[in-house]
């Protein structure tokens, strides 16, 4: 008999406070989820809630680096197929709509879908349920259930499940990322920068290029450079696909990283150069105010404070009094578990 999913919905954010890494987070919240529908095989990843762009990623048994190279060999690196969508049972409107598609490896694939469903199969995998962790504020990740070849594939009712706990999911996520003060990673090496080429393959890296992206994926066994590239190919592929520099910040366990990826200029067409590196508070800032739940006049108000401002100024830049500034200064205070000024600046800072 399944659980209910408002018991694994409570369980799962209990899980979130007790994970000492992605790893633990990862087999926490899908061993709960497992019960309510089973899965041989989970990747989770998170999102920049500001940009969009992946932040981290967690897997067991998930797909192998060769599928993704098929993928990419098959021209279908950044598209999917048009999933089958099993409807799920009807029912009131109780909470935001979460997305969730199933491919399944034994079903006629949808125009273009062939490549990855065989790939899938190639692979072991005869079913996949892909799902949104998001809430009203922003999409936090992506969780990824797989299921072996010869099992059942998933159905209306586990993609119901799965919508009933995404939100919950979702704040599991952020509680995670949130458990400890958000200070920028205290790195002793200098910046990584790496190129790739049009083929994603690493044509150049600095000396601790290839060193920062171990720190910033950790879960991951990264030992060729064609591993690390793997890594990289969600951000080459946006970079090109926008035209316009692409941003991550990473949260490790020591701190954020920040990692940029852009295209180049030049005659060879389609390089790109990622560069990672300690986050500075600027850019470290607004993800942290996703993160930590800031709300915009908070937002504003640390923005103040790292500029020197005292809280008289801050109340009569803002236009507030001196009361409702130190209000807001408290529930900073508060939500990023800092005891003041001093320690909100040291801690923002690094």
């Amino acid at each position: 008999m399944h659980p209910a999913p408002q018991s694994v919905a409570h369980a799962v954010l209990h899980q979130a406070a007790q994970a000492e890494s992605l790893a633990d987070l990862g087999s926490a919240l899908t061993r709960r989820l497992h019960r309510l529908v089973p899965h041989d095989g989970y990747m989770l990843s998170g999102n920049d809630p500001v940009t969009g762009a992946g932040c981290f990623l967690v897997e067991r048994d998930g797909y192998t680096c060769s599928h993704f190279r098929r993928l990419r060999a098959a021209g279908l690196f950044d598209q999917r197929p048009e999933p089958q969508r099993p409807e799920p049972p009807r029912r009131p409107p109780a909470r935001p709509a979460t997305a969730a598609v199933v491919l399944d490896s034994a079903a006629a694939p949808a125009p273009g879908g062939g490549a990855v469903l065989e790939s899938m199969a190639m692979d072991g995998w005869g079913s996949e349920l892909r799902f949104g962790l998001a809430d009203r504020a922003a999409r936090w990740g992506t969780l990824v259930l797989l299921r072996e070849r010869g099992r059942p594939p998933f159905t209306p009712t586990d993609i119901d499940s799965v919508q009933q706990v995404a939100a919950p999911l979702a704040a599991a996520l952020r509680a995670y990322v949130a458990r400890g003060r958000p200070r920028p990673l205290a790195a002793a090496m200098p910046p990584g920068v790496l190129v790739l080429d049009a083929d994603d393959t690493i044509a150049a890296a600095t000396p601790t290029a290839r060193d920062w992206l171990r720190t910033c994926f950790p879960s991951l066994a990264l030992d060729t450079d064609e591993d690390l590239a793997l890594t990289l190919w969600n951000f080459t592929a946006a970079a090109r696909r926008q035209g316009d520099p692409v941003l991550s910040r990473i949260p490790t366990a020591h701190g954020f990283a920040e990692l940029h990826a852009q295209q180049l200029t030049g005659a060879r067409g389609g390089e790109v150069a990622v560069t990672v590196q300690a986050a500075t508070t600027g850019r470290l800032l607004p993800a942290v105010a996703a993160w930590y739940g800031l709300t915009p006049r908070e937002r504003t108000v640390v923005d103040q404070v790292l500029e020197g401002r005292s809280g008289k100024q801050i109340a009569r830049t803002l236009d507030l009094s001196p009361h409702t500034a130190n209000d807001h200064l408290k529930a900073v205070y508060r939500k990023i578990r800092v005891n003041g000024r001093d320690e909100l600046v040291a801690t923002l800072s690094g």
